[in-house]
């Protein structure tokens, strides 16, 4: 049985510390696994490990720049750690980035962020298409 196996066994019976330290040992032998990566990162925030968690994810853009999941997962990450611009700024990036992905608009519009439908990132367009929703 693999390494990575043995993590999602784990991960499975919710033993989550022991499938982070599988993952883990994957990672250290094949650092662009980005998959294994991101099974790391996700155990590492079920355990409570966001700023880890956050090492992880940031990573992957980096070495992997369409990986929109990660992408979307270090906004997830931010926000639990109190960086909501930080986590306006990934997501909105993943919009940019996949006008049809639904999932980053709906983390942007519980973060109070709204883009005009079909706006952002067309004819070049950038983030600054956003506006944020007044409570008024």
């Amino acid at each position: 049985m693999t390494h990575t196996e043995l993590g999602d066994l784990y991960q499975s019976v919710n033993q989550l510390d022991e499938a982070s330290k599988h993952y883990e040992t994957v990672v250290n032998v094949r650092p662009f696994f980005m998959d294994i990566r991101t099974k790391l990162a996700e155990s590492l925030i079920d355990v409570g490990d966001l700023g880890q968690a956050k090492i992880e994810f940031e990573i992957m853009p980096e070495s992997r720049p369409p990986f929109a999941g990660a992408r979307l997962w270090l906004g997830v990450v931010l926000h639990r750690i109190g960086d909501l611009e930080g986590a306006i700024r990934w997501w909105t990036q993943c919009t940019v980035d996949d006008l049809q992905d639904m999932r980053p608009r709906a983390y942007l519009a519980l973060a109070g962020v709204t883009f005009p439908y079909g706006h952002c990132g067309e004819d070049g367009d950038t983030p600054e298409g956003i506006e944020e929703r007044s409570e008024d």
